[in-house]
């Protein structure tokens, strides 16, 4: 009865708690990855990219940051294979296409 629905409903709550908490540890780690990267400081934002790609696979947010922190750095292979491997685990994302096509243009290749 009301017992049940109750519970049900603190359950519900539980979860959503939980799933704003992760989103808001996720954007966290983003915006520390993007500041690392974009103050200069790779070796730092890689290991942090890395983290965000493990943690929310179902995006090339995480990748795209390191081919960034790269890019920066001026790691050019490093950055083109990075951006390889975002664009072929994601084909239909355009970021990642972007990425891979902006370090070709980068080095120079047709």
């Amino acid at each position: 009865g009301e017992s049940a629905a109750g519970a049900a409903a603190a359950a519900e709550v539980s979860i959503a708690e939980e799933g704003a908490a992760s989103v808001r540890r996720l954007a966290g780690m983003e915006g520390r990855a993007a500041a690392l990267a974009g103050g200069g400081r790779c070796d730092e934002a890689l290991p942090l990219a890395r983290s965000l790609q493990e943690a929310c696979g179902c995006s090339p947010l995480g990748q795209l940051l390191a081919v960034a922190s790269l890019l920066g750095a001026g790691r050019l292979a490093e950055a083109e294979e990075e951006a390889a491997a975002a664009a072929a685990a994601y084909p239909r994302d355009d970021a990642a296409a972007l990425a891979l096509a902006r370090c070709i243009s980068r080095r120079g290749a047709p």
